[in-house]
């Protein structure tokens, strides 16, 4: 075999060792994919508050005596339905393959620290346990997201719209529901109705 042959293969032997430490680099990025791992590694009942927000608007839940008031606005209870959307929906969804892994790939989906579409943020106590970002949407009712101690973007089954930042939109409806055999009187500052059965 000819020296220059030799020289050949070896810069073809260099370059493909390089090409192979840079593909197990890369890879090292998606290590933390687990595929029958929940995305969000939390149980409602664990935590004390939750806000959500959106632009310069916010709207904060918290836990008291084991039910979610809206604290805004006198404790008024949140629904079933919003409570479930966290319990049932969210915190049981189990994190896909990653669609991005960069901060480049986060700010292009809308999930990064400083460009996001919505961000819920989770509370135990004062302390933060985690942020959640979601951004763009890939389709219908699907939407990137990204937990704040992670770099991987997620694609995601979840309309974001459940997550308003409206109060009312997050209001026990049937909290305030009595039976009109039950009254027999409302009172409102300087009116009053009474009821005959």
């Amino acid at each position: 075999m000819s020296s220059t042959a030799i020289k050949s293969l070896f810069v073809l032997l260099v370059i493909q060792g390089v090409l192979s430490a840079t593909m197990m680099l890369r890879s090292n990025s998606l290590t933390t994919f687990t595929p029958h791992e929940h995305l969000l590694d939390l149980k409602l009942n664990d935590l004390s508050k939750i806000v959500v927000t959106e632009g310069k608007d916010s709207l904060t839940i918290e836990q008291k005596d084991g039910k979610w008031v809206l604290p805004h606005f006198d404790n008024f209870p949140i629904s079933e339905s919003k409570r479930s959307l966290f319990e049932e929906k969210l915190f049981s969804i189990n994190k896909p393959y990653p669609v991005g892994n960069t901060e480049i790939a986060a700010k292009q989906f809308e999930v990064s620290e400083d460009n996001f579409k919505k961000r819920l943020s989770f509370y135990n106590g004062e302390t933060l346990v985690d942020n959640l970002f979601l951004g763009t949407s890939p389709g219908f009712k699907k939407i990137h997201v990204r937990k704040g101690s992670e770099k991987q973007t997620y694609s995601i089954e979840f309309s974001s719209y459940d997550l308003q930042t409206t109060p009312t939109a997050w209001y026990d409806r049937n909290f305030l529901k009595v039976k009109s055999d039950d009254l027999s009187k409302l009172e409102l500052q300087d009116i009053t109705v009474s009821f005959q059965n």
